[in-house]
């Protein structure tokens, strides 16, 4: 019963301090955020009491924190693509959600059930001492575009609209995964229609990618190399696992409303579990992480081929959970598209010139030496230790047969990745192979050297340092202004503080060179790469007229014209032709600063045809 009524209090004492959910430039007070974080931890709650109701009389497993956690996950995200796919999502307090919520808690304490929690010692509360210094920043609204643009952009748009689907001007949103159904739970709890809540639908969308699939991540990889290293002291483990979490590029994203470790946590749960055997559990987590992020096929190809169970009957349950795990992803897809993988690519309807390139492998914006050896130094454990798995695995077979072959099975998918996506790809796009690449080969060394805890340690600090592990985030947390101050603060805030204020949301505003549209999902904007017809006919555009002429016969009427220089790609041609547009006619710019500009593309169309045509933009 402690879980149901800790639920209840933190529900109603949540709900009580929250409030109702509010514009985006609003200033709330702290009792505000607070409360969000109260209702989302009333959510962890119902997660947990739903995983070990489905662990217990499904899977039939024994209490297992991680296992209860991914199984709760999976609940949660199967059904909100179920009632999404149904119609039948919306904000708080939607009837079926809210059934869906206060369901697994009830039957919980009906079945007068108990949480089985690993037994916190001094190395555990080390490690919760070390997670509170990254997860002070998920309390501030972070400026990554990619959450912006279809991770919580996407979960906006469907609860807007009380139903899943693929707005066809918006191409962005077929990149949304089976992770990014978690965040339709944040849209749900603090979110509202017109606009509301989008601030506290971050910073609840950033503790749930932290503390559910980062602090998950952590701990299913501890247990992991438990497995590989049986000869490693407790102490070295925690060392070694902590400081393979620091040797990747991929803890950037730990504390954003993003995908990386939601995916990394199921499928390392998946190669946990074939070795237990529970080979339909397996399949059902590894069908979640590659729908979750379909990049993890890179590392997941060759890991869970060291784990597969190689006999029919086996392979056959692997197989079934893996379409059970992924199958609400794939009808999604099959009854919006007719297409089943990844369906931004196919179809009359929906494809984008830009989009194609972009995920066919021509569009990575990263480019040159400089940014080449910014991974090598961000990944400062993998270019030494790839070379050394590959050398120590044919030594080690004999003495850790698993460990070598693991060794060579990572280093094979990293081998894969680069020739597949190549070396201008953002390295982190492996996932969870960036965080075992570094665990195995110190792994191998501590097998054969005692390594005192404490030089592991001191290990862990320089590594922390090297990485740039945010060991500030504590100071910046206190340094910070209200949420809402620092969305303003992002790049090109204020541009979108002035379309707020000025323009109804009927306008049709365009957005040129920065994706980051999650502030004014409520209203008719999008990047103008995403809306196909549109993209069509940029693409055939020779000239400023042909540019200009082409956005107004899509009846856009503004021009959120930013400098971040994203993703230009190939479309560099157009958008150097609208800068020269409003630079030759500056009076078109109704706002401007050194980081972005809105521009009245009614009157730039005007001054090009020679005519002087008034364009009021207050409509309020």
């Amino acid at each position: 019963m402690k879980a149901f009524w800790s639920f209840l209090l933190f529900t109603v004492s949540g709900f009580f301090l929250y409030g109702r959910a509010t514009i985006v430039d609003q200033t709330q007070t702290a009792t505000h955020y607070l409360g969000a974080f109260l209702i989302f931890l009333a959510f962890v709650i119902s997660i947990f009491c739903a995983g070990r109701l489905l662990a217990r009389y499904l899977a039939r497993t024994e209490p297992d924190f991680i296992v209860d956690l991914g199984l709760g996950l999976g609940f949660f995200i199967v059904v909100a693509q179920i009632f999404g796919l149904a119609g039948a999502i919306g904000y708080f307090p939607n009837p079926w959600l809210t059934a869906a919520w206060f369901l697994p808690v009830c039957l919980f304490a009906f079945l007068r059930m108990e949480f089985s929690f690993p037994r916190w010692g001094r190395l555990e509360a080390v490690g919760i001492l070390l997670a509170l210094f990254p997860f002070a920043l998920t309390w501030i609204p972070d400026s990554m575009p990619d959450p912006l643009y279809y991770h919580l952009t996407s979960a906006r748009w469907w609860l807007d609209a009380g139903r899943i689907y693929f707005p066809p001007t918006n191409a962005g949103v077929f990149v949304a995964g089976s992770w990014d159904a978690l965040y339709l739970w944040a849209g749900y709890f603090v979110g509202g229609p017109e606009g509301k809540g989008l601030v506290e639908q971050q910073l609840f969308g950033q503790w749930t990618h932290f503390l559910l699939g980062g602090i998950g991540t952590a701990c299913a990889l501890h247990c992991l190399f438990a497995k590989i290293f049986p000869a490693i002291t407790r102490h070295s483990l925690f060392w070694l696992t902590a400081i393979a979490l620091l040797s990747s590029s991929q803890l950037s994203t730990v504390y954003l409303a993003k995908n990386d470790w939601g995916a990394s946590f199921f499928l390392l749960l998946a190669v946990l579990l074939l070795q237990r055997p529970k080979y339909l559990l397996a399949g059902f987590f590894l069908g979640l992480a590659l729908s979750s992020k379909p990049s993890m096929a890179f590392i997941a190809l060759p890991l869970t081929l060291v784990f597969w169970p190689w006999k029919w009957r086996a392979s056959a349950f692997v197989g079934g959970g893996l379409f059970l795990g992924a199958l609400p992803y794939l009808w999604r897809n099959f009854s919006l598209t007719g297409e089943f993988f990844f369906p931004l690519l196919v179809g009359p309807e929906y494809p984008s010139f830009y989009q194609v390139r972009y995920y066919s492998g021509e569009g990575f914006s990263f480019s040159g030496k400089s940014f080449l050896w910014q991974q090598i130094a961000n990944d400062s454990l993998f270019w030494v230790l790839t070379v050394a798995l590959a050398l120590v695995a044919w030594w080690a077979r004999k003495r850790n047969a698993l460990a070598a072959a693991l060794a060579v099975a990572v280093t094979l998918g990293a081998v894969f990745f680069f020739c597949k996506v190549g070396l201008r790809a953002e390295f982190r796009l492996y996932g969870l192979g960036c965080l075992l690449l570094g665990g195995l080969g110190l792994g191998f060394l501590l097998e054969r050297v005692a390594i005192k805890p404490a030089i592991l340690a001191g290990l862990f600090l320089l590594a922390s340092l090297w990485a740039g592990f945010p060991w500030v985030g504590p100071k910046l947390l206190f340094e910070a202004q209200s949420p809402q101050q620092e969305v303003q603060r992002h790049f090109g805030g204020q541009a979108l503080v002035w379309i707020r204020a000025n323009l109804v949301p009927e306008k049709v505003v365009g957005a040129v060179n920065d994706s980051r549209i999650f502030y004014l999902s409520d209203r008719k904007y999008a990047r103008i790469w995403d809306s196909p017809p549109l993209d069509r006919e940029l693409f055939a555009a020779q000239d400023l007229p042909g540019v200009v002429a082409a956005l107004r016969r899509q009846g856009v009427e503004y021009l959120f014209f930013s400098r971040v220089d994203w993703d230009v790609l190939f479309s560099r041609s157009v958008v150097e032709l609208l800068d020269q547009g409003w630079k030759q006619h500056p009076e078109t710019i109704v706002f401007g600063n050194s980081t972005a500009k809105v521009i009245d593309l009614v009157r730039l169309e005007a001054k090009l045809r020679g005519k002087s045509e008034p364009h009021a933009p207050n409509d309020r």
